[in-house]
């Protein structure tokens, strides 16, 4: 009971007017945006909730339902199959999931004794633009859900609109778009494969990727408006560069070091059976102030792996160097739920002549579900 009230308090949180509210520095004023300002944004949203969407997606993963094998296979949690999962909201009984690959709206109840059902939609390859009511309904890729004031608002991705469904009487209609690509505001709005929803104050913000902008919708009037950002850096400091998911601090003790070449190596271990995914990239950054080397680089290595050698290129005296790397972890079989982690090293070092040639920094990851067995609700 613990673990499905834990759920039901993290799908409660709204995920991008999280992120919009805590930035700060972030407007509403109408009007078009930078594909700078929108690159930044969407990468601070995505930031701050990656640890909400993967601590509810692994508990939902381990807990909740089956959900191993690709499929719509409706009825008791554990015996239910989903196809591809991607939005999830609350009405504080069920959960609702857009399960892209079947185009559906899935319901999965909170009660550990409940069942899985389908809202709207019918199974893999049945897909359209169809308004109605039960299995007549369809859908195209729908990306994003948000439950409020009882209808489930979808952003119906490939269909380019974003639909009005009753959970309870299992009904889907037209609420905004037309069907067709584009970008226009007003009553007659036009998006471009609209994903992510967040709903805040009579208002509902859309996440309008191939337009790489916001969109502001009025529920009341239906006016579309596109969100513009101010009070945003062009600069280095502010940038997509500085910002490292689910980021951990870590200070460590004086090293010396070779003045000229050395290099460092960042050992991180993950401990079975969990494993650096081979398809994600491995992302990391050096800034050494009295450096030779260019700071403020961040470099991404396809298939990387630990330990990771950098080179350095010291002048003799002492520095500080910061180390930043982000990969992606996951644990081993067809349960597995894959983490984003990003660690921060800050190391004193004196550069002499006679210092080591190597600055070898160990961690131990802690895994994200090992973190959080034992957080109290």
């Amino acid at each position: 009971m613990k673990t499905q009230m834990r759920i039901l308090m993290l799908v409660l949180v709204s995920i991008s007017i999280t992120a919009l509210t805590n930035a700060q520095v972030i407007t509403y004023g109408g009007g078009r945006v930078s594909d700078r300002q929108i690159r930044t944004l969407l990468t601070r949203i995505s930031t701050e909730s990656a640890t909400f969407r993967n601590e509810v997606m692994s508990t939902a993963n381990r807990t909740v339902l089956n959900a191993n094998r690709e499929d719509r296979i409706d009825g008791p949690l554990m015996e239910a199959a989903l196809a591809q999962p991607s939005g999830i909201t609350s009405d504080g009984t069920n959960l609702y999931v857009a399960d892209s690959e079947i185009s559906s709206i899935r319901s999965v109840s909170l009660n550990p004794k409940g069942n899985v059902s389908t809202v709207v939609g019918v199974a893999l390859f049945e897909f359209g633009d169809v308004d109605g009511q039960g299995e007549t309904v369809r859908l195209q890729h729908p990306l994003g859900v948000e439950h409020y004031n009882g209808v489930l608002y979808v952003a119906d991705t490939y269909n380019h609109k974003i639909k009005a469904i009753g959970p309870q009487l299992k009904t889907s209609v037209t609420f905004l778009g037309t069907g067709k690509p584009g970008l226009r505001d007003g009553e007659a709005p036009q998006f471009y494969e609209p994903a992510g929803l967040s709903i805040a104050d009579g208002k509902m913000y859309i996440a309008d990727t191939n337009n790489h902008v916001i969109r502001v919708a009025d529920l009341h009037s239906k006016q579309v408006t596109t969100l513009q950002l101010t009070g945003l850096t062009d600069g280095a400091v502010g940038t997509v560069a500085d910002i490292w998911p689910n980021l951990e601090e870590i200070h460590v003790q004086e090293h010396a070091v070779r003045a000229g070449q050395s290099r460092l190596t960042l050992d991180v271990e993950i401990p079975a059976p969990y494993k650096l995914n081979p398809g994600s990239p491995l992302e990391y950054r050096v800034d050494v102030p009295t450096s030779a080397q260019q700071p403020n680089k961040r470099a991404t290595i396809k298939d990387g792996k630990f330990p990771l050698q950098i080179p350095l290129a010291l002048t003799p005296g002492r520095t500080e160097i910061r180390a930043s790397v982000s990969f992606v972890y996951c644990r081993d079989g067809d349960e597995g739920v894959c983490i984003i982690k990003s660690v921060r090293w800050t190391i004193p070092v004196k550069a002499t002549n006679d210092g080591k040639d190597e600055l070898r920094i160990p961690y131990s990851l802690i895994p994200f579900q090992l973190e959080n067995q034992d957080r109290p609700l």
